[in-house]
Order: structure tokens, then C-alpha cells, then sequence
């Protein structure tokens, strides 16, 4: 059971693309702008259990939709156009990371990926 509603909004990010970008930031000769929010992945906690079981068709995945969220303190959409405009950034497609993320998890339980 998953402590949150399943239509919660959320943004994330993979640490691969993170790390990525960190990278290209961090070696660019000049940059336009102080502060750039990073784009990310914007969903509902549903969409990714969706994914989940399109990998792993029996995987049990509940929310409470009791819980309230407060989207206000959730934030999940960013105005990330200055570092498109500047470094054309293109994050992996959802459900690719959400694939990584499994086969992460699954070889340091000492499983093989997917």
C-alpha cells in the first residue's frame, strides 16, 4: 500500500539524466543564467504503476485514496524553457526509466534485470 492518492501529481527526474545534465552544465564554456529548474517527468502515481505492471504484470500496487495531498506542497510542474533553449535537453521516455529503475533494483537484490 502506497501512503498517497493514486491520481497524487508528482515530477521526477532519473538520476542517469540527472547526472547527465550536472555534466553538460558543469563543462559548458559560459552559461546564460544563474538558476535553470531541471525538467523532469510530470504524472500521476497511477500512470507509473501502470508501467510497473506492463513489466511486471502481477506486481500488487495499492494507494490509499483516502489520503489527502495537497498539491499546493507538492509541486510538479517547472518552466525548464531557458535550459531547453540553451541545451536542447531531451529526457529518456517514462517508462524507459522506470525500466532502469527496476533493473537496478532487481540486481542489487541479486536478480536479473528484465
Amino acid at each position: 500500500m502506497v501512503n498517497f492518492p493514486s491520481q497524487r501529481h508528482q515530477n521526477t527526474i532519473p538520476v542517469e539524466d540527472l547526472a547527465a545534465l550536472y555534466s553538460r552544465l558543469a563543462l559548458a564554456p559560459s552559461l546564460r543564467h544563474d538558476l535553470y529548474l531541471v525538467p523532469g517527468h510530470a504524472f500521476v502515481s497511477a500512470e507509473v504503476a501502470e508501467i510497473i505492471r506492463s513489466f511486471i504484470p502481477d506486481d500488487q500496487i495499492e494507494f490509499d485514496d483516502s489520503v489527502t495531498c495537497l498539491e499546493g506542497g507538492c509541486p510538479y510542474l517547472y518552466d525548464d524553457s531557458r535550459l531547453n533553449e540553451e541545451f536542447d535537453v531531451k529526457l529518456r521516455p517514462l517508462e524507459e526509466a522506470v525500466r532502469s529503475h527496476i533493473d537496478h533494483e532487481r540486481e542489487a537484490a541479486g536478480l536479473e534485470p528484465l
